[in-house]
């Protein structure tokens, strides 16, 4: 996780805000059993609070680059806002 924070700190505009959290033991387990899944892939959660859409775009265009990692999967809720959230998620697979 602190790898990746690194990594996003070069790219993320000044007087951006970086959060992240893995994901509690109690936390996996309950996710496996309640979905009934057999794997899990986001054990780390990291979250990249801009200025305004221009730099977030940014951020965005370089994540895609894959310069930090293989983009497995990737939700535009800008393009199909839920309830008024907006916000770009991307499964990144690192090593």
């Amino acid at each position: 996780m602190y790898s990746f924070i690194e990594d996003l700190k070069n790219v993320a505009p000044n007087n951006s805000k970086i959060y992240a959290r893995t994901k509690t033991p109690y936390s996996v387990l309950d996710k496996l059993i309640k979905k009934r899944l057999s794997t899990i892939t986001d054990l780390i959660g990291t979250t990249i609070v801009t200025n305004d859409k221009k730099e977030l775009d940014a951020v965005k265009n370089y994540v895609e680059s894959g310069k930090i990692g293989k983009v497995v999967e990737m939700e535009d809720m800008y393009e199909k806002p839920k309830q008024g959230y907006r916000a770009y998620h991307f499964l990144i697979e690192r090593n």
